[in-house]
């Protein structure tokens, strides 16, 4: 019964005093900088996100750039005035051009979550598949060529040795 009355007394006397316990006080105080520490934290996080949706979109539009500029080469591959030597250094070009964007999102996918690249891995996988596709159509096309040049020697050498 002493340790109620003893505890009433205190409560009452809290109560009737204008500032809060210094119990209450320093908790008010480690909230406030446990708050401020939260916003700080919220600021530094909400920056590295903006920073990363550029990065995305950058990488996402040079994957696009690459993506056409092959799906152009194709196009000109299967042409009937192409010349071989400036398609091929093209695509190698275009194939060191692809490796370095490939690389550079696989640096950011170290740092985020595969979820926000998602994207961004589907479009590699398709710029890898377009660059196989486009080596593969410049070798038959080389082998075309060489075939037809054989073709041309080989009648050649027998309207030859016709004559």
């Amino acid at each position: 019964m002493k340790h109620f009355h003893k505890k009433s007394a205190q409560i009452q006397e809290v109560l009737r005093s204008q500032e809060p316990p210094l119990e209450l006080q320093v908790m008010g105080t480690s909230l406030r900088r446990r708050m401020e520490q939260v916003k700080e934290l919220f600021a530094d996080c909400t920056d590295v996100f903006q920073e990363l949706m550029a990065v995305k979109k950058h990488l996402t539009q040079r994957l696009e750039e690459n993506q056409e500029a092959l799906e152009h080469l194709q196009t000109k591959i299967c042409g009937s005035d192409v010349l071989l030597q400036e398609v091929c250094e093209e695509v190698q070009s275009l194939e060191q051009q692809s490796e370095a964007v490939l690389k550079e999102v696989s640096l950011v996918s170290s740092v985020a979550s595969p979820q926000a690249l998602e994207a961004l891995a589907e479009d590699c996988i398709r710029l890898r598949q377009t660059l196989t596709r486009t080596k593969e159509m410049l070798l038959l096309r080389r082998e075309e060529a060489q075939q037809g040049l054989l073709q041309v020697l080989q009648g050649t050498t027998s309207s030859d040795t016709r004559s």
